[in-house]
């Protein structure tokens, strides 16, 4: 017997949108579908920021009443969070990217840790990285690996414990009340920064490995290059917010980029040039091997190879062109780290 909505637990669940018709149903078909449906109050928000893909017609064809759509007039992802949370009714919010699919426990998982624990503010499953054409599975790989995005990233962690910030977050409604609403002068690393705010006041943020989400990968290199040059280059306009690094291994990328475009006139000036080659052939090496051991096939080394290469030098190059244009320059954003990545 479904109980009165009186006694349920009202759960918000927003989803930014903007072109996701390849995607779009399955991600909201996770969240109808969720386990233990009677003790929950689902509402789906889609925010959408005029698609032109049919992504909307599909939504309001398929699940009617089901699903409130509103329109995000001003395209960027922290405009969708913000208008979707205000306009939300929930005691709880998640915020569900369109190309991510919770496992069918993720709800009821993310909530009783919340419920158990007031200091933590935050809560996330692991990911799961998928792919749909053979680039984005050597994409997908690299991203799996902790050579390919560090060892403390979220999208690698699958054990439970606290964390800087996860993915497909879930949310006590009254947190937005205590710190705020996400930056919308961020068109990246929104998340990030709200992370950074929560652990500042106090919180906790936990990651939580009994639920899950599968998550779809950019399907070319030439976005997924786009996408990392503007994670890196936006963490330097929420580190100059915040007036510290608001992660350490962020830095990491750009140190190596500047190795290699530095490290052998710094080396040669300390007689040591010919240790230039051997470094750059030892993380060679490191990475073919861990492309294979994460491949398993010797035809995906040399995709996943240039993946995690390019994981690494889009990441640190955007970084450096962050610290140029926003601490030596004193520049607002630049257009090209503002367009969307898809």
């Amino acid at each position: 017997m479904i109980q009165d909505k009186t006694e349920q637990t009202s759960v918000s669940i927003v989803i930014p949108c903007r072109n996701e018709i390849k995607h779009i149903g399955e991600c909201i078909d996770a969240v109808l579908n969720q386990e233990d449906k009677n003790i929950l109050d689902i509402e789906v928000i889609i925010v959408d920021a005029d698609s032109t893909d049919g992504s909307v017609d599909f939504i309001k064809s398929n699940y009617g009443d089901r699903v409130k759509v509103i329109r995000n007039e001003k395209i960027f992802t922290p405009f969708a969070f913000n208008k979707g949370i205000r306009n939300s009714a929930g005691e709880y919010v998640i915020i569900v990217g369109p190309r991510n699919i919770m496992s069918s426990n993720y709800i009821l998982s993310c909530l009783a840790v919340l419920k158990k624990d007031p200091q933590i503010a935050c809560v996330g499953g692991y990911t799961i990285n998928m792919y749909s054409n053979n680039t984005s599975e050597s994409i997908a790989l690299a991203m799996n690996s902790k050579i390919g995005v560090g060892f403390s990233n979220f999208r690698t962690v699958k054990e439970s414990g606290y964390v800087d910030t996860v993915g497909t977050p879930m949310f006590r409604r009254e947190i937005f009340d205590k710190i705020g609403y996400f930056d919308e002068r961020l068109v990246r690393n929104q998340d990030d920064d709200f992370s950074f705010r929560l652990i500042n006041a106090g919180y906790k943020i936990w990651l939580n490995a009994d639920a899950h989400m599968k998550y779809y990968v950019r399907t070319s290199f030439k976005n997924l290059t786009k996408q990392y040059f503007q994670y890196g280059y936006w963490k330097i306009f929420v580190n100059k917010k915040h007036k510290t690094i608001t992660t350490s291994r962020q830095v990491i990328p750009a140190l190596f980029v500047l190795f290699v475009a530095l490290g052998y006139f710094v080396l040669y000036l300390l007689h040591l040039g010919f240790l230039y080659k051997w470094i750059l052939l030892f993380y060679l090496i490191v990475v073919v091997f861990s492309s294979f051991a994460i491949g398993k096939k010797i035809s995906r080394v040399p995709t996943i190879v240039y993946s995690i290469v390019l994981l690494h030098f889009s990441y640190g190059l955007g970084y450096l062109n962050g610290i140029l244009d926003f601490f030596i320059l004193n520049k607002k954003p630049a257009e090209k780290a503002t367009a969307l990545s898809r």
